[in-house]
């Protein structure tokens, strides 16, 4: 199972979420170190990507390509990461009520750092946790708090496994931004995009020691 541990980084008192972790961690037996470079590539294309693009215009793997390469052109992506893109999944999401939300709402926060003093227990005492939201959609009934997955998932055994630890990640995400902007996160949803598929993840309120080692 993916334990949170494995994604929070062990400084005293302090955390931080990084989206890059699995391609970080030791390198698998058999996985040339190429491959895991080609991922971190990846991942920040795919990010720069959906933080940037025009959710009007994704309904198509061609309309995900043009404004890719329109990036490259500008220098916001390199060539690299826009050869790397899923194109057809992008347009999948893009026919998402999901991202249908992002295309229509007027504020809509991409790609947004955060620090959070957690608090532990009734206590005083905080821990610090800085992590990237991918996106936050403020609607007229609360925020909704998105995040991508490109996880190659295998089988229901193994998104079981993964929503185990993402799961802790998002109400983790969910309390920051409840916090930070003084609005209820009224809905948490992961994206997983070679899965194809949106998985809600619950909203109960988040235990420090849930995410402390």
């Amino acid at each position: 199972a993916l334990r949170p541990e494995r994604f929070l980084a062990r400084l005293p008192r302090r955390h931080n979420f990084r989206r890059g972790f699995t391609a970080l961690q030791r390198q698998p037996r058999g996985v040339r170190a190429v491959d895991l470079v080609e991922h971190v590539e990846l991942l920040a294309g795919f990010h720069r990507f959906l933080e940037l693009a025009d959710f009007r215009h994704l309904g198509t793997a061609v309309e995900v390509a043009a404004q890719a390469d329109a990036m490259v052109a500008t220098r916001q992506l390199t060539a690299a990461q826009a050869a790397l893109l899923p194109t057809a999944d992008i347009a999948w999401f893009a026919n998402t009520p999901e991202a249908r939300l992002i295309a229509a709402s007027p504020v809509v926060r991409r790609e947004l750092p955060f620090v959070y003093a957690l608090p532990l227990d009734a206590g005083p005492e905080r821990t610090i946790v800085r992590g990237v939201i991918d996106c936050l959609v403020d609607t007229p009934g609360g925020l909704v708090l998105l995040d991508y997955k490109t996880d190659a998932v295998r089988d229901d055994a193994d998104l079981t496994a993964r929503l185990e630890g993402y799961g802790v990640q998002l109400q983790l995400y969910a309390q920051a931004a409840s916090a930070i902007f003084t609005r209820t996160v009224v809905r948490t949803a992961l994206v997983f995009l070679r899965l194809r598929r949106v998985v809600d993840v619950s909203l109960t309120e988040l235990s420090p020691h849930a995410i402390l080692p």
